[in-house]
């Protein structure tokens, strides 16, 4: 059965020149777990846009998050503190934004060398942590609670294959 999409991106308004912004989203989570109305999208032009469903499917809001246009290239909502996001950079950065402050940078995690082709968070014991892959063939741990940005890396492996994705499961479930 073919179903109509219950969200789909549409193009900003047109520049001063009235030439046609095209969409450049990278990636896209859930803001409110569950419901699904709230939508967050990265984007190539360093941007972060809020899509709220139930009005009119529009932007709801739209914020400039990093220097020169650089590109974000995933994006995921913590599960500790619903009002962060965790996006990566082009730089394989990750950044931590709040969005009551209009995606405002709280924090900047260094550590990646090279692009990062996925992210996943893990949360236990009220502790968050931000595990990173990408085709230096590294998989890195951050914890942004580390009072030192260079110590937000607190763990490291090599692994043969360049990583595309993570898949991390609780052993509980």
């Amino acid at each position: 059965q073919g179903k109509s999409p219950i969200w789909q991106a549409r193009n900003r308004p047109d520049d001063e020149l009235d030439i046609k912004v095209p969409i450049f989203d990278t990636g896209v989570t859930e803001c409110d777990p569950g419901a699904g109305r709230i939508l967050a999208t990265c984007t190539g032009y360093g941007e972060i846009r809020h899509y709220d469903i139930r009005a009119q499917r529009k932007v709801v809001s739209n914020a400039q998050v990093t220097k020169d246009n650089m590109l974000l290239s995933h994006i995921a909502r913590s599960r500790i503190n619903e009002h962060h996001l965790y996006v990566v950079t082009q730089e394989g950065h990750p950044i931590v934004v709040d969005r009551r402050l209009n995606c405002r940078v709280i924090r900047k995690m260094p550590g990646s060398k090279g692009s990062v082709r996925d992210i996943q968070l893990i949360a236990n014991n009220g502790v968050e942590l931000l595990m990173t892959g990408g085709c230096d063939r590294h998989i890195r741990l951050f914890d942004q609670t580390q009072e030192s940005q260079k110590d937000c890396c607190i763990g490291s492996a090599y692994l043969k294959q360049k990583i595309n994705c993570l898949l991390i499961t609780d052993p509980h479930e």
